[in-house]
């Protein structure tokens, strides 16, 4: 069972989606991340490049140090883009 602690990032990424119109992942990954809350379609196109990165053969470690994140962070946006898709 969750706790009200554990649920906190996610109430704090509602609030922001809410009051800043952004769609609710991109404000989790604020949260969570630290990350900016770029537009949709930026998102997508850095995320685009990651993949591309990744089939040239870059590891998660190498495309997190390029894009400022960490190597799980972009593992899970690769494979969340991948799966709607």
């Amino acid at each position: 069972m969750s706790t009200a602690h554990d649920l906190a990032p996610h109430y704090y990424a509602l609030m922001l989606a809410a009051e800043k119109g952004y769609p609710a992942e991109v404000a989790l990954d604020y949260i969570e991340l630290g990350r900016s809350t770029d537009s949709p379609d930026q998102r997508q196109e850095e995320t685009k490049e990651m993949i591309r990165l990744k089939e040239q053969g870059w590891t998660y470690r190498r495309i997190g140090e390029k894009f400022g994140m960490s190597q799980y962070a972009v593992y899970a946006r690769i494979r969340r883009y991948q799966e709607r898709i």
